[in-house]
């Protein structure tokens, strides 16, 4: 998110470790742009599809923005889902708790065709679906 930029020190740590600023709620043509070339440079993008952290240990839902960068670029999917992350702060404090991570096969979502906002919605439904019997599993 683009407001992770606003601190210098911790704008550049960022930046240093190849992340871009996100200007959430918008179509954020710049991001979009940068990431297409990312993927099809053979680049890897990290992506937090559900927009933003939630406090509790649920998978919430995916914003179409993932499907649209997944059918636009061709690229393959990774589902990769995190248990306990709503537990990395409390009250403002950083903590240390376990967090699980799972990995699934690579998310094929070469049938789904066109590049409209439902072929885009449809996607990021299937990753998410995915995702969530990753995270049930961890």
């Amino acid at each position: 998110k683009s407001e992770l930029f606003e601190s210098r020190l911790f704008g550049g740590l960022v930046t240093t470790l190849g992340a871009f600023p996100i200007k959430r709620g918008s179509a954020d043509v710049e991001a979009v742009r940068a990431s297409l070339e990312i993927l099809a440079a053979g680049g890897m993008l990290l992506m937090f599809p559900e927009g933003h952290r939630h406090h509790d240990d649920e998978v919430h839902e995916f914003h179409a923005g993932i499907g649209m960068l997944a059918l636009r670029s061709g690229a393959p999917l990774l589902p990769v889902a995190l248990r306990g992350t709503n537990r990395l702060v409390y009250r403002g404090v950083p903590r240390f708790p376990q967090v699980r991570v799972a990995i699934g096969p690579p998310v094929d979502l070469g049938d789904i065709e066109g590049r409209r906002s439902e072929a885009y919605a449809e996607a990021a439904s299937r990753l998410r679906e995915v995702i969530e019997g990753l995270y049930d599993a961890a």
